[in-house]
């Protein structure tokens, strides 16, 4: 699998969902009404795009992981810099090596790994 096709396609699916909910037009109550709320689809299109934007970031992650092992930059090498953590945790996750090899599992490793950062970063801002 390239992950270039796997990123495409999820944002092609983001494209799609991404198109106003009130591109057409209903007659309601016999033309009394001359307008209809397209909420409920919007609702749906928008809950429809997190998977796909899963996935576009989940492959960023993989491939910059990836481009930064094959320049043989490590997390420490970063120091301090908040990017030093993101890289360490997500290098941490995925499997070393730029070999060829099936990437679902990266992918899903990378999913978690962003999930797990979400999470950690909305319990830091609550108050």
């Amino acid at each position: 699998m390239t992950m270039e096709y796997v990123a495409q396609g999820a944002l092609s699916r983001l494209r799609q969902a991404a198109a106003p909910a009130v591109l057409g037009t209903v007659v309601l109550s016999q033309g009394i009404e001359d307008h209809a709320s397209f909420a409920p689809l919007a609702a749906e299109l928008t809950s429809g795009s997190v998977a796909p934007m899963r996935t576009v970031l989940a492959a960023e992650l993989v491939c910059a992981v990836r481009a930064l092992r094959l320049r043989d930059i490590d997390p420490e090498s970063l120091g301090s810099a908040p990017v030093a953590t993101l890289y360490a945790t997500a290098a941490a996750a995925l499997p070393d090596g730029a070999g060829d090899r099936p990437l679902p599992p990266d992918l899903a490793a990378a999913e978690l790994v962003l999930h797990r950062l979400a999470t950690q970063a909305t319990r830091t801002r609550r108050p």
